[in-house]
């Protein structure tokens, strides 16, 4: 990985090629020399300039955590729903967005199943952690709802 740390009087140098930068950078550029694109990331008046690599690596890093938030959202809503005795089944929606997977489709189409129903081994709720198929997780934007009698 490759991140350079630049304190503003400090040289500004590209992190492709290493040629200095004169002008101090605001937002995403491309080096004068090499012409890759350079992404800046400010932390505390410190300036980070990141290689598109290293952009990768902190969107994936943040996609993970709102994986987890989405995930830690559905298995409160999921273990309070189940424990209450008071529901009846459920079913899974989908964000209804065009990128929404196939699989998570086809759980919406199931309409309501019993608590227990699982869509995939493990998966009784969208991003459920005991899923055995990681890829049903990945970037899930689904939620679950409850029928109440």
């Amino acid at each position: 990985m490759r991140i350079f740390s630049i304190i503003k009087d400090n040289p500004k140098v590209c992190p492709y090629c290493g040629v200095q930068i004169n002008k101090e950078p605001k937002r995403k550029f491309k080096c004068p020399s090499c012409r890759k694109e350079i992404y800046i990331q400010k932390i505390n008046n410190r300036i980070k300039l990141i290689t598109i690599d290293d952009n990768e690596i902190i969107k994936n890093e943040r996609q993970k955590e709102i994986d987890k938030i989405n995930s830690a959202n559905n298995q409160i809503s999921f273990f309070n729903a189940y424990n209450s005795g008071l529901c009846t089944g459920k079913q899974w929606l989908t964000s209804g967005k065009q990128d929404v997977r196939e699989s998570h489709k086809y759980y919406e189409n199931l309409g309501w199943k019993d608590m227990d129903y699982e869509y995939a081994p493990g998966l009784k709720y969208p991003g459920d952690p005991n899923c055995t198929n990681e890829d049903e997780l990945r970037g899930c934007r689904c939620t679950i709802v409850f029928n109440v009698d």
